[in-house]
């Protein structure tokens, strides 16, 4: 986070400059600054560049405008406001880490971001300091160097959490999966409720195979959801996460029914099969796909997973109800092939004034590629009534 560089008294005072003079600027400059602490940025602009008519060579004032400026995304006067404050003091290592940090978000130019954030912390040492140099070999995808810099930077604030977090989301893509909640537990005991924290921990331990334990954290913030304030950022993804869990559950249970159906088939289903199926347990449309146009995939456990949010915490109890569902489903349809033969049946009798005796279920006037069982089961005459080999008789 950009430090805000606070003056307690800045104000140079030229040609016996009265004294009630100077403490209208200084009133000016404790009003900026409260506009700052405010997030009033428009505001701390006015009274920032009205102090610089009066004292144009203040390199505090430069850096806070471009702090100001950058928040009511005016790239072009941050810039021109960081790049003024080095020029009066080229070792100001606020606004040296301040402008690092800037061609990092803009992404303008990387081993520039990098040769200024060195020399802040050569200038003076700050955990800040560190943790954007860390940001930025993250950025350049050298992780370990940047863990190595979240590291130092939480030997000096070691509770800081946005630079916690950094550090175990870089173990997380590593695959340290361990070391990354060592560095997660030092949160879950503290104040920081973020939901980022939350939302690393689900990732987490869905990556162990902790499928209950990260269900749990899903339901934690989902009933605190009303509760709590998220930014927009994090509660795209909270949602994001969920859908995700919705579709993919629906195309588990579409594969799960295709494989009673076809039980005696090795081979997967092709995607329009499968897309048909969802309708059973849904009526829309359901992508195979997150929001960003991933497409999902079947695991080696037969479940439909999303790359980036893994599979339903859940799936395992869902799918032992689309087993017994699709069951009840095909016994359904086998009720009604059953019912609609001894339609046939009687017609046929009625037509040919013939005897239960002497007719077979081929004599019947009826499409046996429509009319079959979904489980593969013969249809046949016992005394009379329709019967199914895998169901029995059903009406």
């Amino acid at each position: 986070m950009k430090k805000i560089f606070f003056i307690t008294f800045i104000l140079i005072i030229f040609n016996n400059v009265f004294s009630d003079t100077t403490k209208y600027w200084e009133n000016l400059l404790n009003i900026g600054n409260e506009y700052m602490k405010s997030g009033m940025y428009q505001d701390a602009i006015i009274s920032y560049n009205e102090i610089l008519k009066n004292s144009p060579h203040i390199p505090q004032i430069y850096n806070n405008l471009g702090i100001a400026y950058e928040n009511v995304g005016n790239y072009e006067k941050a810039l021109k406001n960081y790049q003024e404050a080095l020029t009066l003091d080229s070792n100001f290592p606020e606004a040296l880490n301040n402008l690092a940090l800037f061609y990092l978000k803009q992404n303008i130019n990387i081993d520039a971001a990098l040769a200024f954030a060195q020399k802040s912390i050569q200038i003076e040492e700050k955990p800040a300091f560190f943790d954007t140099v860390g940001q930025i070999y993250e950025k350049k995808g050298l992780l370990s160097k940047a863990l190595e810099f979240y590291d130092i930077s939480l030997s000096l604030h070691p509770q800081k959490a946005s630079t916690i977090l950094k550090a175990a989301r870089i173990l997380l893509e590593m695959k340290r999966y361990d070391s990354s909640m060592k560095y997660l537990e030092r949160l879950v005991n503290s104040d920081y409720k973020g939901i980022d924290l939350f939302l690393m921990r689900i990732s987490l331990l869905k990556k162990t195979g902790k499928f209950t334990e990260a269900h749990i954290q899903v339901s934690e913030i989902i009933n605190s959801y009303n509760k709590s304030e998220y930014d927009i950022k994090h509660e795209k993804a909270l949602k994001e996460e969920i859908q995700s869990y919705f579709r993919t559950t629906v195309w588990t249970a579409a594969l799960t029914y295709y494989r009673i159906i076809y039980s005696e088939k090795q081979e997967l289903p092709d995607a329009l099969t499968l897309k048909s199926l969802t309708r059973i347990f849904y009526d829309k449309e359901i992508p195979y796909s997150d929001n960003d146009g991933n497409s999902f995939f079947i695991n080696r456990n037969g479940i439909v997973e999303s790359k980036k949010f893994g599979i339903n915490p859940d799936i395992f109890e869902f799918i032992n109800f689309f087993a017994i569902r699709g069951r009840e489903v095909i016994e359904q349809i086998c009720l009604k092939n059953q019912e609609i033969i001894t339609i046939a049946l009687y017609e046929y009798i009625m037509l040919h004034d013939s005897s239960l005796e002497n007719i077979n279920i081929g004599n019947l006037n009826i499409d046996s590629d429509i009319i079959k069982c979904p489980a593969g089961g013969l249809y046949y005459l016992k005394k009379g009534k329709v019967v199914c080999e895998k169901h029995g008789q059903l009406y």
